[in-house]
């Protein structure tokens, strides 16, 4: 799989995340009487619609910390191999 394959499947799960998400809180929504608690409940939904547009950068950061982790993991591993 290569990286590009992997940023997508990772942004595609962020966007699912963020919809179920979004979904759950509208189907609140209805029975917030608060106005307080219907305006979070507003942003929540705004803040999550924003993580969503930026899934694809924020999956390509978190596949190249995967890959930065893997390696210092990888070096470490062949260290203490030596030893």
């Amino acid at each position: 799989m290569s990286d590009q394959d992997e940023i997508e499947k990772v942004a595609q799960k962020f966007k699912l995340i963020c919809n179920e998400e979004i979904s759950d809180i509208e189907d609140q929504l209805p029975y917030a009487l608060n106005p307080i608690e219907k305006d979070f409940m507003l942003k929540q939904i705004d803040a999550l619609n924003e993580i969503a547009d930026q899934a694809n950068e924020r999956a390509e950061e978190i596949v190249a910390e995967y890959y930065r982790n893997r390696q210092k993991q990888k070096r470490s591993d062949d260290e203490t191999d030596k030893n």
